[in-house]
């Protein structure tokens, strides 16, 4: 499928007003949407889907540390998903080295996550995430970790 990118700008404009700019079939056009319409739109569909598909992927996830043992924990609010990798859960000793081979299998695979720290995975996907795509990321995460775990 080609790309076909409709960069969109929301800029301050008058008191009570965002001001639109958008790019349609390449030619500039202007709007304006009053900031409790930005505001409902964005309660109502961005942080409701971040909701809804957060917790989703969440239970995703918290079922991916069923099956994988490198899993010592998984956290997260809406979209935004922490995994802790761990070589033994009792201990807690840091996976750091196959947290970095996780990051690379996924990427290789198509999916870019984000090291935070020293052994932990940060999700932070767009808030226009859907379940599709979500469990489309879900397993290609279980996949990286199946090959990361075998070594």
């Amino acid at each position: 499928h080609a790309i076909q990118p409709d960069g969109v700008c929301c800029l301050s404009g008058r008191e009570g007003e965002v001001l639109i700019l958008s790019f349609e079939d390449g030619t500039l056009t202007e709007g304006t949407l009053s900031q409790k319409s930005l505001l409902q739109l964005l309660r109502d569909g961005l942080v409701k889907n971040a909701e809804v598909v957060g917790a989703h992927m969440l239970a995703g996830a918290r079922a991916l540390m069923e099956k994988h043992a490198l899993i010592g924990d998984v956290r997260g609010r809406g979209l935004m998903i922490g995994i802790e990798l761990v070589r033994d859960r009792q201990t807690k000793e840091r996976a750091t080295t196959e947290r970095d081979a996780v990051v690379r299998d996924a990427f290789a695979r198509g999916l870019l996550l984000l090291g935070a720290g020293q052994n932990s995975i940060r999700i932070s996907p767009p808030l226009v995430l859907t379940k599709g795509q979500a469990d489309t990321a879900l397993g290609i995460l279980d996949q990286a970790l199946t090959v990361v775990s075998a070594r």
